[in-house]
């Protein structure tokens, strides 16, 4: 969540509180055992909405063959 300041819709310099439920973990991953860590890049709105997102890098917890690797990657990406 994020909150800088109460929201006017006419200011160009606040930013609104939003509350966000985290990502899923993907069930794929968990039935393969994947564990990591997943860096975001987030844009936010100025009403507090996500506007864009990406994996900026993946930190994988196990270690297994590189094949294996990526696909556990894009999984948690």
């Amino acid at each position: 969540s994020v909150d800088f300041s109460e929201y006017d819709d006419k200011a160009t310099d606040a930013v609104t509180g939003n509350q966000m439920r985290p990502p899923r973990y993907p069930e794929a991953a968990y039935r393969i055992g994947a564990q990591g860590e997943v860096m975001l890049l987030v844009k936010v709105e100025r009403d507090g909405a996500v506007a864009d997102v990406i994996a900026e890098q993946v930190n994988m917890g196990v270690v297994a063959p590189e094949r294996a690797m990526q696909k556990m990657r894009d999984m948690l990406a």
